[in-house]
C-alpha cells in the first residue's frame, strides 16, 4: 500500500513537525538555521545589551573586545591571523578557521603577510 503523504520538496530536508515549530523557516536558505530564524525572545534580550553589559559576558577562555571603528575592528581581526601564523611551526601549525562573518579583514591580512614577507605556508 502506498503512503498518503506528500512527496517531499527537491532540495529541503524533511524535519519533524515539532522541529519546524521550534524556529521559523530562514529568509535567507531555507535549509538553514541563521540570523532570520531567531527565537524573538532572544533578539529583544540582544537588543537591550549596552556597553556595561556586553562586557559582563567576559569569562576566563571568552573576552569582549569592544572597538571605536570599524577600522579598528577589522585590524584586530586581521592581527588575529598574524599571531596565530607567528605562533605556527611545521611541527605544530596553527591558523583561523574562517570567517564565518564579515570578510573585509581579509585584504589587511593580505598587506601585512606581504609587508612582512610573512610566508604562512612554511608554517
Amino acid at each position: 500500500m502506498q503512503s498518503s503523504s506528500p512527496a517531499p520538496q527537491k532540495g529541503r530536508r524533511d524535519t519533524p513537525p515539532a522541529a519546524s515549530a521550534i524556529r521559523p523557516l530562514s529568509k535567507v536558505a531555507p535549509d538553514w538555521w541563521d540570523y532570520t530564524t531567531l527565537d524573538p525572545t532572544i533578539l529583544a534580550d540582544a537588543a537591550r545589551l549596552n556597553e556595561r553589559t556586553l562586557k559582563g559576558l567576559t569569562r576566563p577562555g571568552f573576552t569582549v573586545h569592544l572597538y571605536d571603528t570599524l577600522a579598528e575592528f577589522y585590524l584586530a581581526e586581521a592581527l588575529e591571523y598574524i599571531e596565530a601564523w607567528r605562533q605556527s611551526s611545521p611541527d605544530s601549525p596553527a591558523g583561523i578557521c574562517g570567517p564565518i562573518g564579515p570578510t573585509e579583514q581579509l585584504p589587511l591580512v593580505a598587506r601585512i603577510v606581504n609587508s612582512l614577507e610573512n610566508q604562512p605556508r612554511k608554517a
